[in-house]
């Protein structure tokens, strides 16, 4: 007899029958050991579903501190009357030397205008002064000072906050920005191999430096990162943008069954597309980031998706009743991860 299970929310599939979990506790303990006692006997079949991205409203009357993700969307609050605004919504849950950015979509409050009179009243002058800033350092996003994106490096903070501020925001006045959250290989520039349980974090971002955005990558870079605990791993190259020079100085090598080595004056093409690379004997996956001494340039975004070893595939059992996640001893205060 096999089992499917589906979760947000779980559904079980035995033979052609269906049935939702109840709402009650002890059944669901009982549901969720068994389905892990049958996952060793191997005759589960899970499906995963990753979390969707999910958006967020600045100044929401409902908790300003959540969870971010690998992406997602922050939106502008609507305000009626007029009205001053200045509020931080907090994102947390980043793991440390993470990499953030921030994207405009849509943005029609001005960085600033000049004194504007509202009701016709010498007392009610307002500057409209209107931004979204990170940690309220750096550059800051506003229509009219042509930024389009920020960006900013969590070196060891599992946190950051997002911060907007207007000082008269009309109801027509919005925006709406997009995030990605990534793992940088290089880390100003040094030579410090590192891991990434992608086990547990089963797809994600992955950026050539730490710097990716604002600055170009830094020469005599010589960088690792190791995927671990993967079968195989679906890389998706967002943007590939590499010193294109013959021979090829700067390259990003990717090894586990196979060694693959990705320069720009072959491999510009790739950029778009996704190529399945087979992890080594030992579950890993490593990519090492290389530049020469001479000119640099851009870097280039991933985004991965691990395959996980059958061994490991029973502990991917999330369990959600109505979206509430119910946490068995191995699984991490996320729930969309499992802690390996």
């Amino acid at each position: 007899m096999t089992v499917s299970v589906y979760y947000s929310p779980v559904r079980f599939r035995l033979h052609n029958m269906e049935m939702k979990t109840s709402r009650k506790m002890p059944r669901q303990k009982v549901v969720c050991w068994l389905l892990a006692a049958l996952g060793f006997l191997g005759n589960v079949d899970i499906v995963r579903c990753d979390a969707g991205s999910a958006v967020y409203t600045m100044c929401d009357s409902s908790s300003q501190v959540v969870q971010a993700g690998i992406e997602g969307g922050i939106v502008s609050p609507y305000i009626q009357p007029p009205d001053k605004v200045n509020c931080t919504l907090k994102l947390t849950g980043f793991p440390e030397f993470s990499w953030f950015g921030l994207t405009v979509e849509t943005f029609t409050l001005k960085c600033s205008y000049n004194c504007h009179w509202r009701r016709f009243s010498l007392f009610n002058c307002n500057n409209e002064v209107s931004y979204v800033q990170i940690n309220n350092k750096g550059d800051k996003l506003c229509d009219g000072n042509n930024v389009e994106e920020i960006y900013y490096f969590n070196e060891l903070s599992t946190s950051l906050n997002i911060n907007f501020y207007s000082d008269y925001m009309e109801t027509s006045d919005m925006f709406n920005l997009t995030y990605r959250v990534a793992t940088a290989i290089s880390i100003d520039g040094l030579s410090l191999p590192r891991e990434l349980n992608a086990g547990a974090r089963s797809s994600g971002f992955i950026v050539s430096h730490s710097d990716y955005g604002p600055d170009d990558y830094k020469p005599s870079t010589n960088s690792q990162l190791t995927l671990t605990n993967v079968s195989a791993v679906d890389i998706h190259f967002v943007v590939l943008d590499l010193e294109d020079y013959t021979p090829c100085y700067d390259y990003l090598l990717i090894w586990g069954a196979n060694e693959t080595k990705i320069c720009q004056d072959v491999d510009a093409g790739l950029m778009g597309q996704t190529i399945t690379f087979q992890a080594s004997n030992n579950r890993e996956l490593v990519l090492r980031f290389v530049s020469g001494s001479r000119g640099q340039t851009t870097g280039f975004l991933l985004k991965y998706t691990g395959e996980l070893p059958e061994i490991y595939t029973f502990i991917q059992i999330y369990t959600f009743i109505h979206f509430k996640c119910y946490e068995l001893p191995f699984f991490d205060s996320r729930c969309s991860r499992c802690a390996i």
